[in-house]
Formats: structure tokens, sequence, C-alpha cells
């Protein structure tokens, strides 16, 4: 670990030489310690680049995350415990996070410029405002589909792989940009559905959508998404619990989806 840590906008100031396009801290991480940084390159940031900059976390900021090592970076003149970590383009969102640096045209997110961002993580360094932990809410799945489609989603689409194997749960796999997604899958642990009560886990991306391919079941469908038909929420919520109902009595991903053939 190096003697002298670098300071927090000398870092940010390297990611971005380097290409990054996105610098945010994890808010909660940055009262209780080690803090998170959270960096993305885009596209087109060639290897070299990616092989300096992996470098220079290492021996400039110590953080070895193959090893369990905690780097440090100076926040205010003090030294703070920090990781700084490569995330990918569904992770590029500001739920329970300060925006450090935004690049200009990052869909969802306004541009933030690194004086400002490093002044936003200094006043939170600096005064320790109680930050409650993340919330754990359960919501009816129809009324996570709705909002989600509102908020602009190009589909909603559920995998029964979860449904069939181990504890039952649902997978949503949402197409629609990260920044906008977030926010509202975010606070949610759990959805109803009808009586019952099942684990939310969610994938937010930019690729498809595709629909109701096998081993899927589309809950919703924008009207404009080529190719594929419109699917209302209501309609697809409907085919949704039926495909939960009938994964109670079966034992395999088949088996669930023979059950939905005509």
């Amino acid at each position: 670990m190096p003697k002298t840590h670098p300071e927090l906008a000398a870092v940010v100031e390297t990611l971005v030489e380097h290409g990054a396009t996105y610098v945010a801290a994890n808010t909660r991480s940055l009262v209780d310690e080690p803090a998170q940084l959270y960096y993305h390159l885009p596209a087109g940031v060639s290897d070299s680049q990616k092989e300096s900059l992996a470098t220079y976390l290492d021996e400039e900021v110590g953080h070895q995350p193959y090893e369990g090592q905690v780097g440090a970076v100076r926040i205010g003149g003090e030294a703070t415990p920090a990781c700084v970590r490569f995330i990918h383009y569904n992770g590029l969102h500001l739920y329970r996070r300060v925006p450090v640096y935004i690049a200009e045209g990052m869909a969802g997110l306004d541009p933030v410029e690194i004086d400002d961002g490093v002044n936003n993580v200094r006043e939170i360094v600096a005064t320790k405002p109680d930050i409650s932990p993340r919330p754990n809410e359960t919501v009816p799945l129809e009324l996570v589909v709705e909002r989600l489609a509102d908020e602009g989603a190009a589909s909603v689409e559920m995998y029964h792989e979860p449904l069939v194997l181990g504890e039952p749960a649902i997978d949503l796999r949402i197409p629609m940009v990260p920044a906008k997604g977030a926010p509202i899958v975010g606070p949610i642990d759990s959805v109803e559905v009808g009586d019952e009560t099942y684990p939310l886990h969610t994938t937010l991306t930019m690729d498809g959508p595709y629909g109701s391919p096998p081993d899927w079941t589309a809950l919703y469908v924008d009207d404009s998404v080529g190719g594929l038909g419109p699917v209302s929420v209501e309609i697809g919520f409907e085919v949704g619990r039926d495909v939960i109902e009938r994964a109670k009595n079966v034992d395999t991903v088949g088996e669930l989806t023979r059950s939905q053939e005509p």
C-alpha cells in the first residue's frame, strides 16, 4: 500500500483521463467506510488504457480487489479507506449514490463536473449525515411493472427457472435506461402476487427486448417496440400470474414451458 495516498480529485481526474464517463460514490459508504467508488469505461477504451488504469489504482490508491486489500484516497485532507470498482452499463445509476463525475450525454443522468462532485463527497464525509439503511419494501408485482412501464421500460420479462428451482422467486429482465429503473426496483426486496410473497431479483439492461422466448414470459411490451406484439401491463400480469400458479405444480422448467403450449 502506498505511503501517501492521492486526493480524491486526482483519482477522478485519472479515471476520466483513461476514458471514464461515470464516477460515483456509494452514499452510505462515505459515512461507514470504506468508501466505495464506482467508475465506468465505455466500449472503445483500449486494453493499454485499462492496464494503465489498473496499475495506477494498485500503486497509488492501493486497492487490490482480487487480494481483498482496501486502498485509500484523501478526502478533505484525511486518508479515507476506499475501494475503486469498475461497473458495467447496467450499473450506471445514482440510486443511493453521489455523482462525482458524469460526462455529457449519459442516458438518464445530468452531467456533473469533477469539482462539483468532489465537493459533494467532501460535504458528506465532513458532516456524516444520518443515512438510513436501504429500505426493504414489498410491493404488488403488477404495480412494479406499471411503474417501470411509466418510466420508459421497453419490456418487463419474467424468467421461469427461479419459479421452479429452489426457493420460488420472481426474476425480471428489464430493458430500460438503468438510471431510470434503479430508483424503482432498488428499494424493493419482494413482490406480492395474490396472497403469495416472492423475493424479487432484477436485471436492468440495454439489450433486447426479447418478449416471450422459451422459458420467459413478457409481463409488458411497449407498443413502440418493433418486431414484437405489444403487451399491456394488465394482460401481461394475468399471463404471468398464470405461469406463477402453474409453476407450483411442476418440477422442471421444461414441464412449465410445455404446460404453456396450446
